[in-house]
């Protein structure tokens, strides 16, 4: 995959555009999946998804217990093929359905984790969002044959900013503002005030 980093006068920060990723020959159904071992994890449910009238996608739902009193459902989908685009998105926690499929449609891998019957808000929000990547890419690199070149945190995902005003999590490249990857905005704020102008109603 190749990424060309583009500066857009409309945008503040880099928005980095990704071309289709090559298919590998190691590439696997699936339902090869249902049994994968994975990390105090295990996956519940494997579906195939339409999301084009040529492009499908995996869909994994999987329950994680990172801990006795912990457990993550956590949502994965993966574009089948030349579909993806080498790349993966996380959503927010408990961000499911329609910003799966759209971003799935895109060409990335997506995933979203919920932390269930958590009382610290905040500790949640971060349990789910290490446990979901962490899965996810796991899920992503055994059914591709090969791991994501990139990773985006959707900024505006319930949860995601919270986490973000600490910084970048580990193992992300960037961010996620409107369904565009792009650099994380180094100024206190920066995050919170585009979403909510993204959160706007048009005139």
């Amino acid at each position: 995959m190749r990424f060309v980093s583009v500066l857009a006068a409309a945008l503040p920060a880099a928005v980095l555009v990704c071309t289709p990723q090559a298919v590998s020959a190691k590439e696997l159904k699936c339902s090869d999946l249902m049994d994968i071992a994975l990390p105090h994890a295990a996956v519940q449910r494997v579906t195939s998804e339409r999301l084009s009238a040529r492009t499908k996608a995996c869909r994994f739902v999987v329950s994680s217990k990172p801990a006795p009193d912990s457990e993550v459902r956590i949502e994965v989908w993966v574009p089948v093929g030349a579909a993806w685009n080498g790349a993966y998105a996380q959503l927010g926690t408990g961000d499911q359905g329609e910003g799966l499929e759209r971003l799935a449609g895109q060409g990335y891998a997506v995933a979203t984790g919920t932390e269930r019957k958590a009382e610290d808000a905040a500790g949640a929000n971060r349990r789910a969002m290490r446990e979901t990547a962490a899965v996810a890419r796991t899920l992503v690199a055994s059914q591709k044959g090969f791991a994501p070149n990139r990773a985006w945190l959707d900024a505006c995902g319930a949860g995601n900013r919270e986490i973000l005003a600490r910084g970048l999590p580990e193992g992300f490249d960037g961010v996620l503002f409107n369904d565009r990857p792009q650099t994380l905005p180094r100024r206190p704020g920066a995050v919170a005030l585009r979403c909510g102008m993204l959160a706007r109603p048009r005139p």
